[in-house]
């Protein structure tokens, strides 16, 4: 990846880095985030202006080819302290060092400018998200909401560290990375912290989340669930995306653990989702609620079975993906009561 600074020529690309991003969170939450994408792009349309020309800084990340990969910049709001923001890796190649490096590099010119406090917020049924600001020395500070999503508040206090210095280095306006002595090497993520405790705490979690989504599903079978900002999706709807995402994920499970290929990177998961709600439509809330309830069986089946020398933080986020938050998440905007 090589990193430059923002140009008007990557804006198109960069608008559609961010709408595949929204997009899939609206997609697994189920609802629209109750914000205009006029509003809600605002700040991307005036690049320059918000970050570059007010002490602030706007990142690119670059594939060989020149294809945009990432993205990320902070906005100064004071002279000492700034907000991260649009922190953005293209999903299929995310889990590969490339946001480590992108926001390492951010921190590094926030503290070269003169800051010293950099703080921003992210959706809270993003856990891997929130993983990986943990991991990097951000604390969190409350929560909030951005739009209808409800989100967590971090903050980090810069110092004389994030100066150190990479093998990396500057050429112009671009990051330049040091040329391996070696071919590189595909290697498998490192193993994460997953064991036999952590692997029943999952478990537990999705049968606890599933029952009181599936309560509520159940109390209220023909009526539209979510507010007049969201889609209008009844009980069928929900149960039927939720047995469409589990048995992809239960795919992408034991394709991983058998060494094949995941799903490849859906470019519009509003298109794929729209296109399975409309083949879905012929199913009765009972069939929709079967094929469901199998897809999660079989979820906790295939999480049950994985050897512990099989996991790892690629397959810890595969298994993530349509677990316990998921549910929660469709949970939360369900309006009826």
């Amino acid at each position: 990846m090589k990193l430059v600074r923002y140009k008007p020529e990557y804006l198109e690309s960069v608008l559609a880095l961010h709408q595949s991003e929204r997009l899939a969170l609206e997609t697994r939450l189920g609802l629209d985030i109750g914000i205009s994408s006029d509003k809600e792009e605002a700040d991307l349309r005036a690049i320059e202006q918000v970050y570059l020309n007010n002490g602030g800084e706007f990142l690119i990340g670059l594939l060989d080819d020149g294809v945009v990969m990432a993205m990320g910049g902070f906005q100064r709001l004071s002279g000492d302290s700034a907000e991260l923001r649009r922190m953005r890796i293209r999903k299929d190649l995310q889990d590969r060092g490339y946001g480590s490096r992108l926001l390492k590099e951010l921190e590094r010119k926030a503290f070269l400018s003169g800051i010293r406090t950099i703080s921003f917020e992210t959706a809270k049924a993003r856990p891997l998200t929130l993983e990986f600001y943990h991991k990097h020395g951000y604390q969190e500070t409350g929560t909030g909401f951005y739009g209808q999503v409800e989100t967590v508040h971090f903050s980090k206090t810069l110092d004389e560290k994030v100066q150190k210095k990479s093998t990396r280095s500057w050429a112009g306006d671009r990051l330049v990375e040091p040329t391996p002595n070696t071919p590189p090497q595909k290697t498998r993520p490192k193993a994460g912290a997953v064991n036999k405790e952590t692997v029943m705490q999952m478990i537990s979690k999705d049968h606890a989340e599933w029952n009181l989504l599936a309560s509520i599903l159940d109390a209220h079978p023909a009526e539209v669930l979510h507010s007049s900002q969201s889609p209008p999706w009844t009980s069928r709807d929900v149960y039927a995306h939720l047995a469409r995402w589990l048995n992809n994920s239960n795919k992408d499970m034991e394709a991983y653990c058998s060494g094949g290929d995941i799903s490849p990177h859906f470019d519009n998961i509003d298109e794929v989702n729209s296109r399975w709600q409309k083949d879905d439509s012929v199913l009765s809330l009972a069939e929709a609620r079967n094929r469901a309830l199998r897809a999660f069986n079989k979820r906790l089946e295939i999480i049950g079975s994985i050897p512990m020398n099989k996991w790892d933080k690629k397959l810890e986020r595969i298994a993530n993906y349509d677990g316990a938050e998921h549910l929660a998440g469709h949970r939360k905007y369900i309006c009826v009561t």
